[in-house]
């Protein structure tokens, strides 16, 4: 799952009828147990990166990975 956690562009009090030069967004990446969590982030910066539309430069920085884990939901540490 992926979902925007945070985003930059220009403040509504400054805002113009016109499209903003830059823009920033942070993303949080979830990935399932049993898989890679390093390999699936690589593939959605290229994914990012290879449907960058219209001639738009985009810079992709992946800024922490953490294994994903599951928990049994029948286990005491749930109860």
């Amino acid at each position: 799952a992926v979902t925007m956690i945070g985003f930059t562009s220009t403040p509504v009090a400054e805002a113009v009828n016109a499209v903003n030069p830059r823009a920033e967004a942070q993303l949080n990446l979830r990935v399932p147990a049993g898989m890679d969590a390093a390999e699936v982030s690589e593939k959605l910066k290229q994914h990012i990166i290879n449907h960058t539309p219209w001639g738009a430069k985009v810079e992709v920085t992946v800024s922490g990975v953490s294994k994903p884990f599951s928990a049994d939901p029948e286990g005491e540490a749930l109860a």
